[in-house]
């Protein structure tokens, strides 16, 4: 029997839910920001982000200049 590798959840930077990003992306909820993608688990979420992203993105996962 071929192994299967868990699919990996990501964490919605507003609530801090765990998102399974491939059904995130599959339902728009996903922003790109400074190069960075996020998942969201609602529209909520995505928009409340989309309207303030500085205030939900964690200093360590920007990318460095």
């Amino acid at each position: 029997m071929p192994y299967e590798a868990e699919p990996v959840d990501e964490t919605d930077p507003v609530c801090g839910m765990e998102v399974d990003p491939e059904q995130a992306r599959d339902l728009g909820l996903q922003i790109e920001h400074a190069g960075q993608q996020y998942v969201f688990c609602s529209v909520t979420c995505r928009d409340t982000f989309k309207n303030d992203p500085s205030r939900y993105v964690r200093p360590e996962s920007q990318p460095t200049v």
